[in-house]
């Protein structure tokens, strides 16, 4: 709602059902009348966290540090790398109003949750 009256809807000058009217201009008709045009399905799959690590042979450490060190492992992960949906905002996880019950499902273009990358090392003695 907030693009359409902004002018900056992604379909703002569109005219999907070809009667002359724009997309933009039919949802804000309905402002105050239906919420319909406003609400989708946000149900999405996300692949949330992976990761991939690798501890070095025991007998590889002995012979290279004499016993010193036990442990090494090496990995990468990341988190929030894929999402399949159709919702049209940038997350159909967030909402500008928390995750209590109440009220969520307020989407007015907040951030997306991020994508982080890692590296890990880790060194036990």
């Amino acid at each position: 709602m907030l693009t359409d009256l902004g002018g900056t809807s992604f379909d703002y000058d569109d005219d999907d059902n070809g009667d002359g009217v724009s997309n933009a201009a039919e949802r804000v008709n309905l402002v105050g009348v239906s919420a319909e045009p406003f609400v989708q399905d946000a149900s999405y799959l996300r692949l949330r966290e992976v990761g991939v690590y690798y501890s070095l042979p025991v007998t590889m450490l002995k012979s290279t540090f004499g016993g010193l060190v036990r442990q090494i492992r090496i990995g990468a992960s990341a988190n929030n790398i894929l999402t399949f949906t159709d919702y049209n905002g940038y997350d159909p996880e967030v909402s500008n109003f928390g995750g209590n019950g109440l009220s969520t499902g307020v989407d007015v273009t907040p951030f997306p949750s991020s994508r982080r990358y890692f590296f890990h090392f880790s060194i036990g003695f």
